[in-house]
C-alpha cells in the first residue's frame, strides 16, 4: 500500500470517529435538556367511537293521493306536513261540463298521515292517473354503513341526526354487492327528503383504562412517556378505541403510572422532564 492512500484511509476512519463522537454529544445533549411537561394518570371510564354518515330523510309507507275522477285542478284543503285520516279531503277539483251544474269534486285521503303537496297549479287537468299528493306514515332517516361496520348497529341503537336523537328500527342483513355497504333506518322527525349528518356509534367500552389522545405518539408502534423521578421513559403500549379526546389502554399501562400529555411530542426516551401545571 502507498503513503497515500494509507494517509487517505487513516482520514476517513478519523473522520468517522469524529462523527460519532459528535453524535453521542448531541444524543447526550438532548438528554441533558429539561422539557417542560403537563402530566396525568390514566383513569376507568367509558369510551365510545363514532363515525358520521350522510343520511336522507324518507318515509314509510309513501301513499300516492289521485282522484277518482278526471276535472280541472281547483286548490287544495290541507297545508303542507299537515295530518290527515282516510277520506278526509285533500283537495277538490272542477267538474263542470256543458249541460251539467257546477260542483266542486273532493279528492279523498286514501289513508291516514301527513300530506305531502306535489303542487299541481289551478286549472291544471288530472286524471285518475295523476299523483296531487302523497300521504307519507312516520318519517325515518335512511344511511348507508360501509362494510366493515358490520354488526356493529344494532336495532334499538340511538343515533345523533343533528341536534335531536333518532332509534335504530332496521338494519339489513344484506349488503349492497357494489359498495359493500349495508342500509340503516332510524326513526327521526324531520322534513322528507332532507339530507343529513348522522352521528353512529360503532364501538364502546366501560371500565376502561383511559389516557387523553394527545399522550400517545407513534403511527405503526404506538407508546407513551411515562415520567418518572424527573426521567421520561418510553413505553410501547397496545390501544384499543380511540377518538378525539381519548384513548383505550390494553397493555402497558396502570392507573398508577404518570404519563406526560402536553409536551409528549417533543420528548426522547431517557430525556429529564420538569412536571408543570
Amino acid at each position: 500500500m502507498d503513503a497515500k492512500k494509507f494517509l487517505f484511509i487513516v482520514v476517513l476512519m478519523g473522520l468517522s470517529l469524529s462523527c460519532r463522537g459528535k453524535s453521542k454529544v448531541v444524543r447526550e445533549n438532548q438528554k441533558e435538556k429539561v422539557v417542560p411537561v403537563r402530566v396525568t394518570t390514566p383513569f376507568r371510564g367509558t369510551i365510545e367511537k363514532r363515525i358520521t354518515l350522510t343520511g336522507v330523510i324518507m318515509a314509510e309507507p309513501l301513499t300516492p293521493v289521485l282522484p277518482d275522477v278526471p276535472g280541472k285542478f281547483l286548490r287544495y284543503t290541507v297545508s303542507e306536513g299537515q295530518y290527515v285520516k282516510k277520506g278526509q279531503t285533500i283537495a277538490l277539483l272542477d267538474r263542470k261540463m256543458p249541460g251539467m251544474e257546477y260542483r266542486e269534486y273532493p279528492v279523498e285521503a286514501p289513508t291516514s298521515g301527513r300530506v305531502h303537496l306535489l303542487n299541481v297549479s289551478r286549472g291544471q287537468m288530472v286524471s285518475p292517473q295523476t299523483p296531487i299528493a302523497q300521504i307519507y306514515g312516520k318519517p325515518y332517516v335512511k344511511l348507508m354503513v360501509p362494510g366493515i361496520y358490520s354488526g356493529k348497529i344494532t336495532r334499538g341503537q340511538k343515533v345523533k341526526v343533528e341536534n335531536r336523537e333518532g332509534i335504530v328500527y332496521y338494519v339489513s342483513s344484506i349488503a349492497d354487492p357494489r359498495s359493500s355497504a349495508f342500509e340503516v333506518r332510524a326513526w327521526i322527525n324531520g322534513p322528507i327528503g332532507k339530507t343529513v349528518d348522522v352521528s353512529v356509534v360503532v364501538s364502546r367500552s366501560e371500565n376502561a383504562l383511559l389516557i387523553p389522545t394527545s399522550a400517545v405518539v407513534g403511527v405503526e408502534t404506538r407508546s407513551v412517556f411515562v415520567v418518572k423521578d424527573g426521567i421520561a421513559h418510553r413505553r410501547v403500549v397496545k390501544i384499543g378505541i380511540s377518538n378525539e379526546d381519548y384513548t383505550e389502554i390494553l397493555e402497558g399501562l396502570s392507573e398508577s403510572d404518570t404519563v406526560a400529555v402536553l409536551g409528549a411530542r417533543n420528548l426522547i426516551d431517557g430525556m429529564k422532564v420538569r412536571v408543570v401545571k
